[in-house]
């Protein structure tokens, strides 16, 4: 218990401290969803289901549209990868529970892009209404705004990181409890969910030949798995 309490510690704060590099230096470099997730993957032993989760989620960052925080996504994946096996639950590779957890952690990542615009919008009228730089002491208040910032994200994305763990890993435990069975790969999930991130990816080029390629190479290559 006291080791689960640890390790739920270790991954909010570690959460909180990656999210700042997206939040406060405006990039994803150590942060992109394969990264972490197979980092979680070779810490915890499950190499293959780390790098599938974050194969999954990396493809499908590349679609164009930027409405989903795929560092948030990333993160919460690894977290669960991290979490779930000291609450008694394991998660095979392609399995209903893999697929439930990629399809939970792009939600928190769409909610998270949207509680973001809200603040940065915030930040915005705030420079609007009270420029730092028209005060008498301009240095110093804009080192106290960036100071209030980092604190600011960090606790926000130590926060999305608990919670969104706490909801991966309830929902697994709800969807057990009805029955359902996590543990299992499956060799047609574990193929079908990357290869749509493949289509995905290939779409975002937003050429109509790329789209058709993308929808070819999805179909021919469930058709040779199924066989």
């Amino acid at each position: 218990m006291v080791e689960g309490l640890i390790q739920i510690l270790a991954v909010t704060l570690g959460g909180g401290l990656l999210m700042l590099e997206r939040r406060c230096l405006g990039q994803m470099a150590f942060v992109q969803p394969l990264v972490v997730c197979s980092f979680a993957g070779a810490l915890t032993g499950r190499v293959e289901l780390g790098v599938w989760l974050g194969v999954s989620l990396q493809l499908f960052s590349v679609q164009p549209m930027r409405n989903v925080d795929w560092a948030v996504a990333g993160i919460a994946a690894a977290a669960t990868v991290i979490v779930a096996p000291h609450l008694g639950l394991s998660v095979g590779v392609g399995s209903v529970g893999a697929c439930l957890v990629i399809a939970l952690c792009v939600l928190l990542g769409i909610g998270s892009w949207r509680l973001e615009k809200v603040y940065f919008r915030q930040d915005r009228e705030c420079l609007t209404t009270n420029p730092p730089w028209t005060m008498a002491d301009p240095e110093k208040e804009i080192a106290r705004i960036v100071h209030s910032r980092v604190l600011r994200w960090f606790v926000i994305g130590a926060a999305e990181t608990f919670a969104g763990t706490a909801v991966v890993v309830g929902m697994l435990v709800l969807f057990g409890m009805a029955g359902l069975s996590f543990d299992r790969p499956d060799a047609l999930g574990a193929l079908a969910i990357p290869i749509l991130g493949t289509a995905v990816a290939i779409a975002a080029a937003g050429r109509l030949r790329y789209v058709g390629l993308a929808g070819i190479i999805t179909v021919t290559t469930l058709g040779v798995s199924l066989l």
